[in-house]
């Protein structure tokens, strides 16, 4: 009954359907877009085997304004819950490369310890006292070779590459992995004014034992390094450069789509449930229930949202399939599931008002009116 219903009017369930469709594939869009900016600014964080990441006291959180010198390593190791404790520092700046000159993000890193990268494959990660580097997959895509040179712009050592790694980007940026010594040394060219006598890092990074408590964990490394920042990988992602801003508008514009979403299938049930008032009281005087009425129009908001959704889904796919390989989107399968609920939600959440109400129509007024 509920497909011949909307087969009455079919220009009003393509309407619909064509709407919803529209603002099902902003929303899809929107998630792909979230989900390929996130893991552009925070996939070296992310991919980490740091569990825990500290920032200096007056850092305010932040990777560019923290400093520890490397002293402090041997005093976060002993501390008990820590596995292992290691070192990381980041640095924005442009290289010369073999086809053009691009912007990487330069990682220093401990490579014994937690927050390195992989393993290279090919090639492999730089040794103590090397400048090298082993740098993203993605720079093969400008020419770069085992055994390219890297010039930095800014100044400071020549990097031979030794290895690709898969460790993901850092502030939408590939990323450059070397020693923390030749980072430090990049750090000097670039920012004079970081520059140090004695050996630093931005951040200190720590691995958890099996059994240990994390927030126990964070407050000792905390009071061992002087009152640090200790946070966790989720928390130290939100830290990167412009990651949080990112991810807060692109939520609110997804949630606005879904609340238009929500109204126009709030209209469209209103709409159903006013042109068939008089058809639900006979049906209701005839002895159909409130209930089965309310799921029969609820079933025929449905129908459009779930067309819209299968529809957003495979325009998305196209969009995203013809998009070059560089463009930042990317929808995994739960992202994708999510979104396709959350739109259906929004549907369902719309159409509820007007469908309750329509299916506790009285027969008795109704008729009377008529």
């Amino acid at each position: 009954m509920m497909v011949i219903e909307l087969w009455r009017r079919p220009g009003r369930l393509a309407g619909v359907t064509v709407t919803m469709t529209a603002l099902a594939a902003l929303a899809v869009i929107l998630v792909s877009l979230s989900s390929g900016l996130w893991a552009g600014a925070t996939g070296a964080i992310g991919r980490s085997s740091a569990d825990e990441f500290a920032f200096s006291r007056d850092s305010l959180g932040s990777f560019a304004r923290s400093r520890f010198p490397l002293t402090e390593l041997a005093r976060v190791a002993r501390l008990p819950g820590v596995r292992a404790a290691g070192a990381l520092g980041t640095l924005t700046t442009a290289m010369s490369l073999p086809h053009q000159t691009v912007d990487v993000a330069v990682m220093g890193s401990q490579f014994s310890g937690p927050g390195a990268p992989p393993a290279a494959l090919p090639g492999r990660l730089p040794r103590a006292g090397e400048d090298a580097a082993a740098v993203d997959v993605a720079l093969r895509a400008d020419g770069v070779r085992l055994g390219s040179w890297l010039r930095p712009l800014a100044g400071g050592p020549r990097l031979r590459v030794t290895g690709f790694v898969a460790a993901g980007q850092f502030e939408l940026l590939p990323t450059v992995w070397t020693s923390l010594a030749t980072w430090q040394a990049l750090s000097a060219a670039a920012q004079p004014e970081s520059s140090s006598s004695v050996p630093v890092a931005q951040v200190l990074t720590v691995s958890l034992t099996a059994r240990a408590r994390q927030r126990q964990v964070q407050d000792e490394v905390s009071a061992a390094l002087g009152g640090a920042t200790v946070i966790g990988r989720d928390q130290a992602m939100l830290a990167v450069p412009g990651a949080a801003a990112m991810r807060t508008t692109i939520a609110e514009l997804i949630a606005a789509v879904l609340g238009v979403a929500a109204a126009v299938c709030a209209l469209f049930s209103a709409l159903q449930a006013a042109e068939r008032r008089a058809e639900l009281a006979r049906l209701r005087a005839l002895g159909a229930s409130a209930r089965r009425l309310g799921m029969t129009l609820l079933a025929q908001t449905g129908i459009p949202a779930i067309l819209a959704v299968g529809a957003a889904f495979l325009l998305t796919a196209a969009l995203l399939a013809a998009a070059p390989p560089q463009f930042p989107a990317a929808l995994p399968l739960p992202d994708a599931a999510g979104t396709g609920a959350l739109i259906l939600l929004a549907a369902g959440a719309g159409a509820i008002v007007p469908v309750v109400r329509a299916a506790s129509v009285d027969p008795m007024i109704t008729m009377e009116e008529q």
